[in-house]
């Protein structure tokens, strides 16, 4: 029994973990719009984790 559960805990925390680290990117990109939002400025923001683009802000505009 103490197996089982285990087990099923195991198998959660592995669907629930891409959850859990795209909402902590959700915050992380709020916080970033917040830092930028009343700047007299166009600002664009990438933020690149592993070689991978994992979050963007105003990216349709290009920059130098």
């Amino acid at each position: 029994m103490n197996k089982y559960v285990s087990t099923i805990l195991s198998i959660l925390l592995v669907f629930a973990l891409p959850v859990i680290a795209k909402d902590k990117k959700g915050e992380l990109k709020k916080l970033l719009r917040e830092a930028i939002a009343n700047k007299k400025a166009q600002v664009g923001i990438a933020v690149i984790i592993n070689g991978e683009d994992t979050i963007t802000l105003n990216n349709k505009v290009r920059y130098p």
